[in-house]
């Protein structure tokens, strides 16, 4: 695909030489050297205004040297040499602009590089207007209708502006170039505003009106090569002849217009002062500006894109053929969702079978230990049973002992008295003893039939899980025979739907080897409608004679020594295009593709 130095090279020598002076002459410090010259006579024509006050002959004003009269004068220099010198010596102050933004670059960079950095810098005119993640062949393309935009808000600005005479210099003018035009050219015209008739009246409401103007960029945009250069013709006589801006290069004026407030003595005064930085920013800003201008100027030579159209790339398909092949990529992808969503079953019901067995395996564990403790306790129930034997024993005899002590509770002997309160107390101990073990017993008796309730409830429940278990499995097995038939219908309509994409992008990018695993990931992760974001930077890559050039790992991380590129799609979701150059390889092979994956590794820079 051609590049802004393509564009360059197909300037004729009076717009190269008009182009050149314009980014040799339009500096900061030629800025402010004229800012300072019209501060300085400004000031001394208030001092002259003075002195002739008090009848004091005047000072000489200093001479005012505009950008435009530096330009001319550059211009005029540079007529006298050969388009090869101009190219030549453009291409040497482009780097040394761009040295000026501390671009990383080679110290003789490619063509393709040096286009590149000029797309990267000047896209940062427009920063909220232009996504990070387009080729640079698209960001020329946006840079070029921004432009466009700004054009023609100018002309409508200049035109609301002008006399009478001037308004009917204007649609004299148009009428002319329209006269001028041959039928093939009108006719295509007509198509592309969809307008009965093209006349002078009608293109000046296209070009001085905000619904008018907006008609025109679809219709740059959009129209055939005809239509095209009859609209930029048009366009080019309106701002050359009868408004007086100089294509391609006045445009620079729009630079300085950040600068408004500093073109008046108070804003010198500041420049001199505390606002040194912004005045660093506005120079970057400059640079930006007029970098942007020579995108704008090479995308018009290259016929007004430099991005392919839709016909050229390998996925374009007459519409017929396409509404079968989007259907037929619809069905694949339908039918690998439907086999995700039996991937998603198979393995939910893995995870209920699993749970199962867990609770099986934790309810028989609880079972055993339930038996055990059961045991326990009826080892225990024995051993108290024969200790209440004992106490039983026991409890008789200390009631005989206190029966036959019991007369002498109030005997005045103190030997009797007190065998009888012995015997009293042993007795009520024997009864305590008595009442502590069967209450022993009876807790030993209801823990048992407890643990044997829960027993019970237990293997209730292990027979449910049975059961339940079972039908899953019997599930499971069903679902293995669909997901397997699924996995080859699956299979079968991947391979098929690879090998028709890998036939389409060999055929139209000889100059790549693939690696085979890139045609299978594509097709199942991307809708045929997204495949034209991938080609579109393919064809760039394809065709440049530098392909390192366009790699986005700047500053970022590089993987095993692959360059990768930037891919942004309709579906938000960012992708990457990796490769490796090939040098010498050959069989003409120049890229090696390894990998295309949609990703948005932060490691990578996000998009």
């Amino acid at each position: 695909m051609p590049n802004i130095i393509d564009g360059i090279n197909k300037m004729d020598k009076e717009q190269l030489s008009a182009q050149l002076a314009t980014l040799k002459i339009v500096t900061m410090s030629n800025v402010l050297s004229e800012m300072k010259q019209k501060t300085s006579k400004k000031a001394t024509q208030l001092f002259n205004g003075v002195r002739r006050l008090f009848d004091v002959a005047p000072v000489k004003e200093p001479n005012v040297v505009s950008l435009d009269k530096r330009i001319a004068d550059c211009k005029s220099k540079l007529d006298c040499k050969t388009r090869e010198e101009l190219i030549h010596e453009t291409r040497a102050v482009l780097q040394e602009k761009l040295k000026a933004l501390s671009v990383s670059m080679n110290n003789e960079p490619s063509d393709d590089e040096l286009s590149i950095c000029v797309i990267e810098a000047a896209s940062k005119n427009f920063k909220k207007e232009i996504n990070t993640g387009l080729s640079p062949s698209q960001k020329a393309d946006a840079i070029y209708q921004r432009y466009n935009e700004r054009l023609i808000a100018q002309t409508q600005k200049k035109y609301a502006h002008a006399t009478q005479e001037e308004k009917e210099k204007i649609n004299k003018q148009l009428q002319e170039e329209i006269d001028a035009m041959n039928d093939e050219q009108r006719e295509e015209l007509k198509k592309a505003l969809r307008v009965d008739e093209v006349t002078g009246e009608t293109m000046k409401k296209f070009l001085t009106t905000s619904a008018g103007a907006s008609t025109l960029l679809v219709a740059l945009n959009l129209s055939g090569f005809g239509a095209f250069m009859a609209l930029t013709t048009i366009m080019h006589a309106v701002f050359t002849t009868t408004l007086g801006i100089t294509l391609p290069f006045a445009v620079y004026t729009s630079a300085t217009t950040v600068l408004s407030f500093f073109l008046g003595p108070a804003g010198w005064i500041i420049f001199a002062g505390a606002e040194l930085v912004m005045l660093n920013n506005n120079s970057n800003k400059i640079i930006y500006e007029l970098l942007a201008q020579v995108v704008w100027a090479s995308v018009l030579e290259c016929g007004g894109r430099l991005t392919p159209k839709d016909d050229m790339l390998p996925s374009w398909m007459p519409e017929e053929q396409r509404q079968i092949a989007m259907s037929n990529n619809r069905e694949f992808m339908e039918l690998q969702k439907k086999y995700d969503v039996l991937i998603g079953e198979a393995e939910t019901l893995k995870d209920k079978i699993c749970k199962f067995d867990n609770l099986q395996q934790a309810r028989e564990a609880e079972i055993l230990s339930l038996k055990e403790k059961i045991k326990n306790k009826e080892q225990q129930l024995e051993k108290a049973t024969e200790n209440m034997e004992q106490l039983e024993n026991g409890l008789s005899k200390a009631k005989q002992e206190f029966e036959q002590y019991k007369r002498y509770s109030d005997s005045e002997n103190d030997d009797l008295r007190q065998k009888y309160t012995e015997a009293q107390k042993n007795y009520q101990n024997a009864e305590k003893k008595i009442k502590n073990k069967q209450n022993e017993i009876n807790s030993l008796k209801k823990s048992n039939k407890d643990s044997e309730d829960m027993i019970l409830m237990y293997e209730d429940e292990l027979a449910r899980v049975g059961k339940e278990k079972q039908l899953l499995e019997t599930e499971k097995e069903q679902m293995k025979v669909v997901l397997e038939h699924t996995k080859e219908k699956l299979d079968v309509a991947e391979l098929k739907e690879a090998k028709k994409l890998q036939e389409r992008w060999e055929a139209a990018y000889k100059r790549f080897e693939f690696d085979s695993k890139v045609f299978k990931y594509v097709v199942k992760n991307y809708q045929f409608n997204e495949y034209g974001y991938i080609e579109r930077h393919m064809i760039e890559l394809h065709e440049a004679k530098d392909p390192a050039a366009l790699r986005s790992n700047r500053g970022k991380m590089a993987v095993s020594g692959k360059l990768h590129l930037e891919i942004s799609s309709s579906s938000g979701v960012p992708s990457r295009l990796f490769y490796i150059p090939l040098k010498n390889s050959g069989n003409g092979k120049t890229v090696k593709i390894t990998d295309i994956v949609k990703h948005n590794d932060s490691r990578y820079g996000k998009i």
